[in-house]
């Protein structure tokens, strides 16, 4: 099957054709309205604001130079005020301190000697202060000394112990000690470098070996000397000397012991005096510094107190020559205060007229130049909203303009698309189906392919009489059709189908219809590929008479008969069932949407079309062949099974 895709001419579509216009009538009529309404609306609103806008604005820029005048008015009273009150307060207080001067001069009095007593106070805090300090720094040196002192002693300590075998060392360091002692004048130095040096030569003489000998030689000569003395005494009573003799030997042996002692002690002194002579020189300078320090520290605390103490007394003495003073300075304090009263507060009057006129002549220039502003503003304002008013009114204007002709183009384009849309139907339904009086028998030649669509009727619109309103404006009502006349035509495969409702039995334009469908179709398709099943249980064949004839060449055309039987229909219904069953599993599956896309492959084996026409139903139709028609209706399109039913609506 193929089709002329020129026109879509779906009965379906003549409907949605003739209801758009309508409906785009009605819109644009309703939009027509909304903006007659809405300029209407609109101008009358917008002069209404206009004017009372206009006149609010009067009233306000009226009101703002009152407001400009009450407001000068209420600058210059409270100015005025102001001034007058500091007048008045200058003579009040001029008043109450003439009244209040010898009070103020005991105030003055009582504060002179009071800050006179602030700095005494403050002198004696300040020397107690200062001898605090200087304590407490001679303390802090003072310490540093002590621990000077108690390394002094200890390198003394040493020195004494490491001399114990040598008499004569411990006597040069009894000597060097006594006379860094009676040193009194000596010059302050820092004992820590004499320490440090003492120290160094202190550990080279502990570590001389004769003076670790000696160190334990006054033990042990004394002992070698008893025993010597023991064993002359033992071998003279073995060798049987006499008692003087013995005694003779005895005292030889103590002298040679005793020559030995004093031997090694002037060997031992001999060896150590280089060393001790420098480390008792250091150890005497150190001990001298230290002495010289701690006077030195006595002398500079001494001098520091003192000097505290004359700073004190000389602060003090000229505070208590000014507190000898005091009535000097109350009397000119009081003249002071009197001669202020009798100068500055004329001068202070005068200042503050002088200053009240200033402000006047500025609040009055300021108050013009105000006025003149404010009167230029207001000009301003009412221009720009006349301004303002009149380029709004030209753009609603002109929007509305605008508006009016959006308006006639969107009807134009949507009515003229319509209208050629129908146009272009109505003309093609005219040439594909020309009326049966145009057609000529001789000339007319079999169709090589399966039609698109056939013509059963036609659909007349008179919009003036569908549609409540047409448009007022005269380019909207001049696009307005009056009637339209739209075929009405069968689309296969999705529209094959039709069907009809009738208030009566046999209805001569629903039979009318179907005969014409039946003929139309005939002579638009290809011979033998459509046929047609007719049941007809009112008419009992009647009124398909006319088809009756094409029996005569073949039967096949219309099965053979007219049906109007009960089991006749059950049969032929049943017959059709199984057909839309071979097609669908046969023909369809699942390869091709309808028999059409089946048939445009098959070629000359292309499967035949059929129509189910039924009149008056539901007459003699069973359950059965009611629920067979359902499935024939649903299913057949697709399979090319197509059904034209009329019903009569009073055999529900």
């Amino acid at each position: 099957m193929t089709a002329n895709n020129d026109n879509d001419l779906r009965a379906s579509r003549s409907a949605e054709l003739v209801e758009s216009l309508r409906r785009t009538i009605a819109e644009t009529v309703a939009r027509e309205e909304d903006l007659l309404r809405a300029v209407r609306t609109t101008r009358h609103t917008d002069r209404t604001r206009h004017d009372e806008e206009r006149k609010r604005l009067e009233e306000l820029i009226a009101k703002a130079n009152e407001a400009s005048d009450a407001g000068f008015m209420r600058r210059w009273d409270r100015l005025r005020r102001h001034f007058e009150n500091r007048h008045v307060r200058l003579e009040q207080g001029a008043q109450t301190r003439h009244r209040d001067l010898p009070r103020l001069v005991e105030e003055a009095r009582g504060g002179f000697l009071g800050q006179l007593q602030q700095r005494k106070l403050k002198l004696d805090k300040e020397r107690q202060a200062g001898v605090a300090a200087a304590e407490r720094e001679n303390g802090e040196a003072a310490a540093v000394l002590d621990q000077h002192t108690e390394r002094l002693e200890e390198l003394y300590d040493r020195a004494w112990k490491t001399s114990v075998g040598a008499p004569g060392l411990r006597y040069w360091l009894k000597r060097s000690r006594a006379e860094a002692s009676d040193q009194p004048g000596g010059e302050a130095r820092d004992p820590a470098p004499l320490l440090e040096e003492a120290g160094r030569r202190m550990t080279v003489l502990e570590n001389k070996p004769l003076m670790r000998l000696m160190a334990k030689a006054p033990g042990l000569l004394p002992s070698v000397g008893v025993a010597v003395a023991g064993a002359c005494l033992i071998l003279a009573t073995r060798m049987d000397f006499r008692s003087g003799e013995l005694i003779t030997a005895a005292a030889g042996a103590g002298e040679v012991v005793a020559v030995v002692v004093v031997l090694a002690q002037l060997i031992s002194l001999a060896l150590a005096w280089p060393t001790a002579k420098p480390l008792f020189a250091a150890l005497a300078a150190a001990r001298s510094a230290c002495l010289a320090g701690r006077r030195a520290l006595e002398r500079q605390l001494s001098t520091t107190t003192a000097r505290l103490k004359e700073q004190h007394d000389a602060a003090a003495a000229a505070v208590q020559a000014e507190w000898g003073d005091v009535e000097a300075v109350s009397e000119k304090f009081a003249n002071a205060q009197l001669d202020r009263l009798r100068v500055r507060l004329p001068k202070l009057l005068r200042r503050i007229d002088e200053q009240l006129n200033k402000r006047r002549r500025l609040l009055e220039f300021e108050h013009t130049a105000a006025a003149a502003a404010l009167q230029e503003a207001n000009q301003t304002k009412l221009t720009a909203f006349d301004s303002h008013w009149h380029s709004k009114l030209a753009a609603f204007e002109a929007d509305t303009e605008m508006r009016w002709n959006a308006l006639e183009r969107s009807w134009k384009a949507e009515a003229g698309a319509l209208h050629a849309d129908a146009t272009g139907r109505i003309a093609d339904a005219a040439a594909r189906f020309p009326a049966w009086e145009t057609v000529d028998a001789a000339a007319w030649t079999a169709a090589a392919s399966f039609p698109s669509a056939v013509k059963f009727g036609e659909l007349r619109a008179e919009f003036a009489r569908a549609t409540p309103a047409q448009p007022k404006t005269p380019s909207l009502a001049e696009a307005c059709p009056d009637v339209w006349t739209m075929p009405l035509t069968l689309t296969f495969p999705a529209e094959g189908s039709l069907f009809l409702d009738t208030a009566e039995a046999g209805d001569a334009g629903a039979t009318a219809a179907f005969n014409n469908i039946m003929l139309r179709t005939l002579l638009v398709t290809p011979p033998g590929k459509a046929a047609s099943t007719i049941i007809d249980p009112i008419g009992l064949g009647q009124n398909f008479a006319g088809l009756m004839n094409l029996a005569d060449y073949e039967e096949s055309l219309i099965n053979h008969r007219i049906w109007t039987q009960r089991e006749q229909i059950d049969q032929r219904l049943d017959e059709l069932s199984d057909h839309i069953e071979k097609v669908i599993q046969m023909y369809l599956r699942n390869e091709y949407a309808t028999i059409t896309d089946y048939n445009a492959q098959a070629g000359t084996v292309a499967e035949k079309y059929l129509f189910l026409v039924v009149a008056d139903f539901p007459a003699n139709f069973s359950d059965h062949a009611i629920k067979r028609l359902q499935s024939i209706i649903a299913s057949g399109p697709r399979c090319g099974v197509f059904t034209l039913l009329h019903m009569d609506r009073r055999m529900q």
